[in-house]
């Protein structure tokens, strides 16, 4: 793994550290999963759009 420094806002920071310490994790790992999770959904929304494209394309023929 590579580190990587963010600036967030102080209470979203807040948020991570007691939603990690309520899960047993460090706030780093809360934002790996978050990034991971964030990542999947986009690539889903972005393949589903691409194939409403190609739906539209093909019925518009």
């Amino acid at each position: 793994m590579k580190r990587c420094n963010m600036f967030l806002p102080e209470d979203l920071i807040e948020k991570y550290r007691v939603m990690a310490s309520e899960k047993g994790v460090s706030s780093a790992e809360m934002t790996r999963i978050a990034m991971e999770k964030y990542h999947l959904a986009y690539q889903k929304a972005k393949k589903h759009t691409s194939d409403m494209q190609q739906a539209e394309a093909q019925h518009g023929s």
